[in-house]
Parts: structure tokens; sequence; C-alpha cells
């Protein structure tokens, strides 16, 4: 979502990234996978109106997603523990 929080993230996982030495690699990697899924942030306003239409439903349905990446939905999809596989293996040193 596309408010303050996300610029103090940022700076924070930039900090990471040139203050680390154990985790380079990955927190490249990490930084770059980041800054893709930034890149597609939602307003609030979006939210608003999901919110608003979910309250206004009889019967809403356990869970809503407003992702618009097409890869973190179908990772969505996917066990955790194979969510969890695969993110390692995005994230392994090469």
């Amino acid at each position: 979502v596309d408010t303050p929080f996300i610029d103090v993230s940022e700076e924070k996982l930039d900090r990471f990234v040139e203050e680390t030495t154990h985790y380079q690699s990955i927190s490249k990697r990490f930084r770059k996978i980041v800054t893709g899924v930034e890149s597609k942030k939602i307003s609030p306003k979006k939210i608003g109106e999901l919110i608003y239409k979910i309250n206004l439903k009889k019967k809403p349905r356990y869970v809503y997603t407003i992702n618009r990446n097409f890869g973190l939905l179908l990772l969505n999809a996917m066990p955790q523990r194979f969510q969890n596989w695969i993110i390692k293996k995005i994230l392994a040193p090469k």
C-alpha cells in the first residue's frame, strides 16, 4: 500500500544491504525483488473501496487479496511449505 511506511522500510532495507557482510548476495537479490513489488504500490483509496465492498456483503469470503503482482498471486496460491521452498531457492547464494 502506498503509504509513508514504505519509505521507512525502504530506507532500513537499503541500510541493511549496504552494511551487511554475511548476507550481501541474499540482501541484494531481496532488494531487487522488493523494488519490483513496490513499483506496483496500491493506493489507500483502492484498499478503502475493497473494505467498503466487503462490508456490504451478507456472506463475505474469509480472505480477500488485492495483489497486482502475478508472481505473488501464484505464490500465494501454493501451500506454505512450497512457498518457503521457492523463496529459499530464490534467495540462496549462487
